[in-house]
């Protein structure tokens, strides 16, 4: 399971993790990862999270936790 992990700051400021070559790219602005009681399977659903490919192995991130801890790690950087 490869992921590409993008976080919005704004305009050009993205912060970027994973492989080019991904199986399932995710997308999402930082303020709605900052948001009290951010829920990644929830932005899904409401379209705030986008994602491109493989949408088994989204479900397997949103699932395990994997996507809430690694998109706060990047929407949190100093």
């Amino acid at each position: 399971m490869s992921v590409r992990w993008r976080v919005s700051f704004g305009g050009r400021d993205v912060v970027v993790e994973g492989p080019d070559d991904a199986e399932v790219t995710v997308t999402v602005p930082a303020a709605a990862v900052t948001t009290d009681g951010f829920d990644p399977t929830e932005a899904y659903m409401r379209g705030s999270l986008k994602a491109e490919g493989n949408t088994g192995v989204l479900f397997g991130v949103l699932a395990d936790g994997t996507a809430l801890s690694v998109l706060t790690r990047l929407a949190s950087r100093p």
